[in-house]
């Protein structure tokens, strides 16, 4: 008694798991963009806090490393608006007094340091990390499967 399986006449199982393995490496790049996108859907309409530059949501990036990807902030205080920070002095670097715009809107107040009180910790990056990651697993998840419909149709 025997069992014989053929496949497909045109079956190239080598194509077909180079395929597969670079529609997974896709889909964990669409997994990131949308976890990024959803921070900054995030951090607008939660008023986590208030973009000035940009520079901060510019500097989250993905970074590709092998079967994995890391999600990175590439700003030196994007860690303090995630952590919060302790109460400091600021003090001028190389004058005499700071130069601080007057609350009322007309000149300036010098004063030789400022005391600081700190920043509350936001939670803007990986506070809603279980939300955030719920969204962006659909949206790999769906383009996953469009694309082994494509491969299966022999589109890709």
């Amino acid at each position: 008694m025997e069992i014989k399986v053929n496949l497909q006449k045109d079956f190239d199982l080598e194509k077909i798991s180079k395929k597969l393995t670079q529609l997974a490496q896709a889909s964990l790049g669409i997994w990131a963009k949308s976890y990024i996108k959803q921070t900054h859907i995030d951090i607008r309409n939660k008023n986590l806090f208030t973009p000035r530059t940009g520079t901060l949501l510019k500097s989250i990036q993905a970074i590709p490393q092998g079967s994995t990807i890391k999600i990175a902030v590439f700003t030196r205080y994007g860690k303090f608006l995630e952590e919060g920070t302790k109460s400091y002095v600021i003090k001028p670097k190389d004058r005499k007094a700071l130069k601080i715009p007057n609350p009322s809107g007309t000149g300036y107040i010098f004063r030789k340091k400022v005391k600081h009180p700190g920043i509350e910790p936001r939670g803007w990056f990986i506070g809603a990390f279980e939300e955030r990651s719920e969204i962006a697993n659909n949206a790999m998840v769906a383009y996953f499967k469009r694309g082994l419909e494509k491969i299966q149709k022999g589109e890709i």
